[in-house]
């Protein structure tokens, strides 16, 4: 799932499923304080009127990726992670920006594979 980069470091495991309301990913290696995020589901109560995801981070609009920007920067800040690695890599565009914002408060590093 996370490519020859996990495959090759046997070091490297699954320490923790993020599971919340609002994103689902999985932590890799969260002692170095770096981090593999595969958001797979949204809550559904984020999105206007109960319409599907419309991007990579399942955000239907601004509001809803500075939300669900806002909880991954939170949780990545209370577990001591400075560097959040996306797979697939991030979709460019304005929803991007409200999304990455939170983190470059919290001087997280956002990368991709």
């Amino acid at each position: 799932m996370f490519g020859s980069w996990f495959k090759f470091d046997k070091r490297k495991h699954l320490l923790l499923q993020l599971t919340n309301k609002k994103v689902e990913g999985q932590i890799v290696d969260k002692r170095e304080g770096r981090v593999e995020v595969t958001i797979s589901s949204i809550q559904k109560s984020l999105l206007p009127d109960g319409k599907r995801p419309v991007n990579a981070y399942g955000c239907a609009n601004m509001e809803s990726a500075r939300k669900v920007g806002e909880e991954l920067a939170s949780f990545a800040e209370r577990h001591r992670i400075r560097e959040l690695w996306f797979f697939p890599p991030r979709p460019r565009g304005g929803r991007v920006r409200e999304f990455a914002e939170p983190f470059k408060k919290r001087g997280i590093r956002l990368l991709d594979f």
